[in-house]
């Protein structure tokens, strides 16, 4: 399992592509962060784009959030 906390910066697109290489190369399940940054509203939009194309093709990154504001801060 790997877990990814990234900024996504400064190209998200391109990182994912990255991220899905390696996850596609070692053939183990991923996760990363997803947040919403005031100043790159639609990235969140984009990074599930990104994840649900990986699951249709069998490659298993999956996005995870904090439910609430204290889980951010104690996550």
């Amino acid at each position: 399992m790997l877990e990814i906390v990234s900024e996504w910066a400064p190209d998200h697109n391109a990182e994912f592509a990255m991220i899905r290489r390696v996850v596609e190369s070692c053939g183990r399940p991923a996760v990363f962060t997803l947040t919403q940054r005031t100043s790159r509203p639609e990235v969140w939009r984009d990074l599930l784009r990104h994840a649900d194309k990986a699951a249709a093709d069998g490659v298993s990154i999956r996005p995870v959030f904090a439910p609430r504001a204290i889980g951010v801060l104690l996550g």
